[in-house]
């Protein structure tokens, strides 16, 4: 730092007419450090301000080379401590190889003599002078002269060990009688400690083979038959290897040529086949499968004249009891239709009266009153609109509000009437969207009550686009909640309760089958991967209700839902005279009613 006496020495001297001194750089920074030390007042022009940043400058970079210098120094440092740590990992490599080669070479035993041999051997040469000379490594004379004028030299070689044997020189030493001959020491290996290797077989190598893929059944439907060929099937998909079997539940698919394509399997499955919906498996012979559900159907030939595959449905009058085989006397039916579905419809009654042309002749259940005659009125009621269906007592097994439930279309009670028995009656038509529209469909419901007295209507119904025939609309289908029908000795229709995702059982409940007393045999549940069957105490007998329960494991909580099962009554054997046998029959699942329908499929009901 400029002082302030430097200041006015400048000023002085100006002043007076002679110029300063020029001051160089290094001056003029001197100067203004030390004022700064000094703690003069100075005040920075700007060519002392430029010099100040200069000189900083200056510091901060001779600072950043020395950091620099240092990092490189370091750096060299570290590198070459890796390089002599590298040089000394090699060298102490190197010395345990010598020392291991070491040790090979002292264990081994010598199959000879050692012996020092001359540094110039021949058979002219003067004889070694004794035993001696060899123990002590004196070399002969390289040159043969006529007086033995023996020089001694000190050995410059010494004699190495081999296990080789050399040649001995023919001329024989003077020397003291040799001793019998030893045998030579022979070369004996050490022994190593070599672990005992474990006899174990050597894994061979098998290929892992892609599992089976399905993707279809052709066909997917089948009407059965009591007898007649098999039907051919094409099975489809990927991954099928000659042995591959096939399954439709537990039905085997017969595969008379073997699998010979990777891609398809052509098989044939018996024309008799129960009823219902099955799962399809392929199974390769390491076990591997895979499972095409709810693939393929099996119905019977379609009927349109009942309500039933088979049989009648039977309503009682009011005066009846549960040894007739209806358990309440009321019987309610549903028609659905897609609601695409615009032409009207008609609900159609075969012999809707109670009446025939004498006792026990006839359609209907004559039973003896007081005074003697038919005496029994059943009425016919269809209902649409809201609540028809979905009044929660409409699903109930016997239901009470729900039988009016939802606005009346048609009724029309009927008792003895000559016209119609065993003849057609038709209510309508009806605009499908009277009906009531419930998740895409139309529904109606048809309420069937036995008024008075004690006989037994049997009748038919069906949904029809036509008043004199009976065509079913596209899409349409007929279900319950429960069936009251006639077993006959040729008619034994099959009935499909769907079950959907949230069942975790399967109860049957059945009324009046007169077991043990009457009938024998038992019923078969098919689902679309097994075969149950029910017989003994869970088949009611004369004037009672039995039931039993089956439980939907873990394996079969995927594939035996979402579809319908099969209710089979071919198995049972009734000995009444009449050969009829008029039933009731219901499903549940936790306490819940489920809808029968009754045809097989996989469609839920609305």
């Amino acid at each position: 730092m400029v002082t302030a006496a430097d200041n006015h020495s400048e000023t002085s001297t100006a002043a007076a007419g002679v110029n300063p001194p020029e001051r160089t750089s290094r001056q003029r920074s001197f100067a203004f450090f030390k004022g700064l030390f000094r703690g003069d007042r100075y005040r920075l022009d700007e060519r002392q301000r430029f010099y100040l940043l200069l000189t900083i400058f200056n510091v901060m970079l001779v600072l950043i080379m020395l950091l620099l210098l240092l990092r490189q120094g370091l750096t060299d440092e570290v590198q070459n401590l890796e390089v002599e740590v590298t040089r000394v990992v090699v060298m102490q490599l190197a010395c345990e190889r010598r020392s291991a080669a070491l040790e090979v070479l002292l264990s081994r035993t010598p199959t000879s003599t050692p012996f020092l041999a001359p540094s110039s051997a021949s058979p002219s040469q003067s004889p070694l002078p004794s035993p001696t000379a060899l123990t002590t490594a004196t070399l002969l004379p390289t040159v043969p002269s006529p007086t033995a004028q023996p020089t001694t030299e000190t050995p410059t070689s010494t004699a190495t060990p081999t296990c080789t044997p050399t040649p001995t020189p023919t001329t024989q030493l003077p020397t003291e009688p040799r001793p019998p001959d030893t045998p030579t020491p022979t070369h004996t290996p050490m022994p190593t400690d070599t672990p005992t290797p474990i006899n174990t077989p050597t894994p061979t190598y098998t290929p892992t083979l892609p599992p089976p893929d399905v993707l279809g059944i052709t066909p997917t439907l089948m009407v059965r038959a009591d007898s007649g060929a098999p039907v051919s099937v094409v099975i489809t998909g990927s991954s099928f290897f000659p042995g591959a079997a096939a399954d439709l539940g537990f039905v085997p698919v017969d595969i008379p040529g073997g699998v010979t394509d990777t891609t398809t399997i052509y098989g044939a499955v018996p024309v008799s086949m129960g009823t219902g919906v099955y799962n399809l498996r392929v199974t390769n012979t390491d076990t591997q499968s895979d499972t095409l559900p709810l693939a393929f159907t099996v119905t019977r030939p379609a009927n349109p004249d009942t309500t039933l595959e088979s049989s009648c449905l039977v309503t009682y009058g009011a005066a009846g009891d549960l040894s007739d085989g209806d358990d309440d006397r009321v019987q309610l039916i549903f028609f659905d239709v897609p609601d695409a579905v615009i032409d009207s419809v008609y609900i159609r009654v075969y012999d809707p009266d109670t009446w025939g042309p004498s006792p026990g002749q006839g359609l209907d259940r004559y039973k003896e009153p007081a005074p003697p005659g038919w005496d029994t009125t059943v009425r016919f009621s269809v209902r649409g609109g809201p609540g028809a269906y979905s009044h929660p007592d409409a699903q109930t097994l016997h239901p009470t509000t729900g039988v009016t439930s939802g606005n009346l279309l048609a009724t029309e009670a009927f008792s003895q009437n000559t016209d119609l028995n065993e003849a057609w009656y038709a209510f309508g038509p009806f605009v499908p969207s009277s009906g009531e529209h419930v998740n895409g469909r139309y529904v109606f419901k048809l309420a069937v009550v036995g008024e008075s007295g004690n006989d037994g209507n049997l009748y038919n119904v069906a949904l029809s686009t036509l008043p004199y025939n009976n065509t079913a609309p596209a899409g349409a289908r007929a279900f319950a909640f429960s069936w009251t029908f006639a077993l006959t000795d040729t008619a034994r229709p099959g009935l499909y309760p769907y079950l959907d995702s949230s069942v975790t059982d399967f109860t049957q409940h059945n009324c009046d089958f007169d077991y043990g007393d009457h009938s024998s045999g038992v019923m078969v549940f098919r689902t679309p991967e097994r075969e149950l069957q029910v017989s003994g105490s869970s088949i009611s007998g004369d004037g009672i209700c039995e039931s039993s329960s089956f439980g939907l494991g873990v394996e079969y909580t995927v594939t035996e839902i979402k579809t319908r099962w099969s209710v089979d009554f071919a198995a049972l054997s009734f000995n009444v005279p009449s050969g009829d046998n008029d039933v009731t029959f219901w499903a549940t699942s936790d306490g819940t009613a489920l809808a029968i329908f009754t045809c097989p499929g996989i469609e839920p009901p609305p």
